[in-house]
């Protein structure tokens, strides 16, 4: 397998740099956008973060009292341990 990179400018795909393929043959291309990182690699996920709305900081607080609110207290015994 050989892989080509090459510019497309509307027309035709002009490859970058010197190409060793055999001639008077089709062939068959998968074409990937490298202006754009991989979905799921590391940057694809920080330029998704990125691109996430801003929230008000009240928004913020209002979110961090309801976790806190919704936690329960921790306990040291387990709830299968009146069972015995």
């Amino acid at each position: 397998m050989t892989t080509l990179r090459a510019h497309f400018d509307g027309k035709v795909l002009i490859p970058v740099g010197k190409v060793d393929l055999p001639t008077g043959r089709e062939l068959e291309i998968d074409v990937r956008d490298l202006s754009e990182p991989p979905r799921g690699s590391p940057l694809a996920i920080l330029e998704a973060l990125k691109r996430l709305p801003k929230l008000p900081p009240e928004d913020v607080e209002a979110l961090e009292r309801s976790i806190e609110e919704g936690k329960l207290p921790v306990r040291d015994e387990g709830i299968f341990d009146d069972l015995r």
